[in-house]
């Protein structure tokens, strides 16, 4: 049976196979300790004479900023668990309490494979704790733990799910380290996506690069203009992507300004091509 001990809290030793705590702040937790004290213990086994933490980093990080020199401490002997059983209960306390980012599902992933567990039983857990994953997600989500943090700041912060990565992984590094501009100008989840899945399109339609399609756009142009805002630029950026992505489309909408332009219509009347340019037909609104 484990023991109920308090321990110096520079006695324990975190272990990084077992952190699963990415890009979360503490602040609510040191004002729930600063009030009432540590209420749920930190989790740690024995090994080589130290106690080695496999649950609870967050807690440990409030600890240590609020100056603690002791924490509570639920010890278990070296030979009552073993790695992959401490880690197993770390993942399913965090991810069943609090849920998992998308980053922390990527390094449950990496753990639970350097922990030598398989595929099929990565993916019960996962399955377990509700956060379902595919075995071909189970192969390439541990990429996304090899993100920069720019990156992995983002995806947490814009709430990426596990299913996003697939997209983000179909770019090379030095793709993603041009596609960061994005990051910069503030896009938001669904800027990025939609501007992640034309680029893609774009790349397996033309055979060419992220880095080359950007050339197109002139995005250093784009992005030297004093005069417009991160909001404007990130527009403008879309726009001509769009117009790569969507040629005809594009020619279409240019033609049709033209023909409203020189129409010179009244103010309130307004052109409207039928069903996006599907049909030879435009519908004539007045307001």
């Amino acid at each position: 049976m484990p023991d109920f001990i308090e321990l110096a809290v520079e006695e324990i030793v975190e272990e990084e196979i077992y952190r699963l705590s990415y890009f979360r702040s503490t602040e609510k937790l040191k004002i729930s300790i600063s009030h009432i004290g540590q209420t749920q213990p930190l989790f740690c086994r024995e090994e080589k004479g130290k106690a080695e933490l496999f649950s609870g980093f967050l807690r440990k990080r409030a600890l240590d900023e609020l100056g603690f020199k002791s924490a509570n401490v639920i010890l278990w002997k070296e030979n009552e668990i073993s790695a992959l059983k401490a880690f197993k209960m770390a993942f399913f306390e965090n991810a069943l309490s609090r849920g998992l980012n998308v980053i922390e599902q990527a390094k449950a992933v990496l753990s639970f494979k350097e922990l030598k567990a398989s595929e099929e039983e990565i993916k019960e857990h996962f399955k377990k704790a509700h956060l379902g994953l595919k075995i071909s997600l189970i192969q390439k989500l541990p990429q996304i733990f090899e993100l920069n943090d720019v990156w992995k700041k983002y995806l947490v912060e814009k709430n990426f799910k596990a299913k996003d990565a697939e997209l983000i992984l179909r770019f090379e590094k030095d793709e993603l380290d041009q596609l960061e501009v994005f990051i910069q100008l503030g896009a938001s989840y669904s800027q990025f996506r939609q501007l992640v899945e034309m680029i893609d399109e774009i790349k397996r339609r033309d055979f060419c690069s992220a880095g080359d399609i950007l050339e197109r756009v002139n995005l250093k142009k784009i992005i030297s203009q004093k005069n417009f805002s991160s909001a404007e630029k990130l527009a403008m950026i879309i726009d001509e992507i769009k117009k790569i992505r969507y040629p005809e489309l594009s020619r279409l909408i240019s033609r049709h300004q033209k023909i409203c332009e020189e129409l010179n219509l009244p103010e309130g009347a307004k052109l409207k091509p039928v069903d996006w340019f599907e049909k030879p037909e435009y519908e004539l609104e007045l307001k």
